[in-house]
């Protein structure tokens, strides 16, 4: 807000918008094409949410964030967690026959114990979503020196029963990646609807680390919650799910449900993923 009264605003503007440098220099776009990423990304896209370190220069505003939309009842979903006292970060992310995973839903807040904690996380579940697992960091199952629990234990106890997923970091975030360049006929293999605002603010807002610049820093640390559970989903979602060169594991109901909902290309990712239905 300016002295006056008046707000700043940016107005994003393409090469492509600016027909008279274009007609004026008519190669001026190819050697744009030749600079670093940030440049380019910045010059020819104007796209400026970019910064030196950034650990996710993949994520675009204008192709990963969409508007909200009604997700057919026979996708996946998934919960997936980060829990601390400081902070809560809880993830909804619904995954389609032909593996595009959408986050939907988001809660993030601070000061909760796990009894209020589970409690928002159920009330913003409805009973007409089936959730296939919550993910959640190796740590919480470590039992706590006063009441000898877990953290995952006391969950289950609030109605909350949390799946196991990888706390490897490097390999959580390259998951990511891999989610953020993907596609799935032309639309990115991961979105996130535009109401999930603090995963939208902090994803882009990470660095890379000083000491191992293949993983993210831990500080600002109040922006990591949200990534951190994205990266726990990430890893179980991308992981394999069965070891060896043949695939030989019995579909499960759900798998046969996914199967005979999908269209030719759906079965085909299917089959690929968990081999030949039997």
């Amino acid at each position: 807000m300016t002295s006056c009264g008046l707000s700043r605003i940016f107005l994003p503007s393409r090469l492509s918008d600016n027909r008279f440098l274009m007609e004026g220099d008519p190669d001026y776009g190819k050697r744009l094409l030749l600079l670093p990423e940030r440049e380019r990304k910045a010059l020819l896209y104007g796209d400026w949410n970019i910064f030196e370190g950034q650990y996710f220069s993949e994520f675009d505003i204008s192709r990963h964030v969409v508007l909200p939309y009604e997700i057919p009842s026979h996708w996946r979903r998934y919960r997936t967690i980060d829990y601390g006292l400081d902070r809560l970060a809880c993830l909804w992310i619904a995954v389609s026959p032909e593996g595009r995973a959408v986050v939907y839903r988001e809660l993030c807040a601070s000061d909760l114990p796990i009894s209020i904690a589970a409690g928002e996380i159920l009330k913003r579940s409805p009973k007409s979503e089936e959730i296939y697992a919550t993910l959640a960091p190796p740590d919480l199952w470590s039992r706590g020196q006063e009441s000898g629990k877990s953290k995952a234990t006391l969950f289950s106890d609030y109605g909350v029963v949390f799946t196991k997923t990888s706390n490897d970091r490097e390999c959580g975030w390259l998951a990511i990646k891999e989610l953020l360049c993907g596609e799935c006929d032309g639309i990115p293999q991961l979105t996130v609807f535009s109401s999930c605002t603090e995963l939208i603010k902090c994803l882009p807002a990470l660095t890379r680390d000083k000491i191992r610049p293949t993983d993210c820093s831990t500080e600002p640390h109040e922006i990591t919650h949200a990534p951190d559970a994205l990266r726990g989903f990430a890893i179980f979602y991308s992981r394999p799910r069965v070891t060896g060169e043949k695939r030989s594991a019995r579909w499960s109901a759900d798998m046969w449900e996914d199967y005979l909902s999908a269209d030719g290309r759906g079965k085909k990712y299917l089959i690929q993923k968990y081999g030949e239905p039997n």
